[in-house]
């Protein structure tokens, strides 16, 4: 019998935990003396070749302690979670590693060649249970319509087993999803403080200096306008149009000055 354990280094938590329960399912069948096949990987690249399925697996004659002939095909250097009666453990249950224990002590007892010398010596004996008593044997299809209806329930149980398999590797996943999900809900919690003192700074900001802003932005805009009507003025005619736009802006400092020249004459009245 082989007993391989590939466990990962995000699992190491569990290490001793699942060393010591495979061990006490060992000794509990008298398998005292069999020896674990451990394997110790750091990534996803390395769960490939050897098809790990999450830390801990557990196989037993090359079969998944849990899916056994339905392993799927995804492989992960992650935390695997066995579905347990007491819930989603890390690790799996004694029992379901005493149930493939106990399956491939089984299969080898009935490929034991003395065994299988005795029965071949002793032939089937005749029953004498009545014939309404035995278990019916199996009738060939005896015609086509047999053999598509047995098709048809073949097609039923394997797309029942495939929906099974699809719950099961929902279940499976659902922790660590939850586990993504709470740490970006986190992010999103941590950080939403943050955004909201840097809008009310933005705020108090533009409350604070809304007439620097104001006037920045009718610069600006006189800018552009000016440098629009230079685009589109003739080149002749652009000293004119310079010389209209300065008398303009000297106007207002002119009519600025008067009250403080008339103020200057009161004084001097005085």
């Amino acid at each position: 019998m082989e007993v391989t354990l590939t466990l990962t280094e995000r699992g190491e938590s569990h290490h001793e935990e699942v060393r010591a329960l495979l061990r006490e399912a060992l000794d509990e069948l008298g398998l005292n003396d069999l020896q674990i096949q451990e394997t110790v990987i750091r990534g996803d690249e390395e769960a490939i070749p050897i098809k790990c399925i999450g830390s801990p697996t557990i196989r037993v004659n090359g079969l998944d302690v849990e899916y056994r002939e339905r392993e799927p095909e995804e492989t992960s250097a992650g935390v695997r979670y066995y579905n347990t009666p007491a819930g989603w453990k890390s690790v799996p249950e004694k029992g379901m590693i005493l149930r493939a224990l106990e399956r491939a002590k089984n299969r080898h007892r009935s490929l034991d060649p003395d065994r299988i010398h005795h029965v071949s010596n002793h032939p089937e004996q005749p029953t004498d249970e009545p014939a309404d008593r035995l278990p019916p044997k199996r009738k060939p299809a005896s015609s086509l319509g047999d053999a598509l209806r047995g098709l048809a329930r073949a097609a039923s149980e394997a797309a029942t087993t495939g929906g099974q398999e699809a719950r099961r590797l929902a279940e499976t996943a659902r922790p660590e999803v939850e586990r993504r999900a709470k740490q970006a809900k986190a992010a999103v919690d941590a950080a939403t403080p943050h955004v909201k003192q840097a809008t009310a700074d933005a705020t108090d900001y533009v409350r604070e200096h809304q007439d620097e802003l104001r006037r920045g932005a009718r610069r600006g805009a006189g800018v552009i306008a000016d440098q629009a009507v230079r685009a589109v003025t003739p080149r002749p005619l652009r000293p004119a149009i310079d010389a209209i736009k300065n008398e303009s802006r000297a106007q207002p400092a002119t009519t600025a000055e008067a009250p403080d020249e008339t103020a200057d004459q009161n004084e001097t009245r005085d």
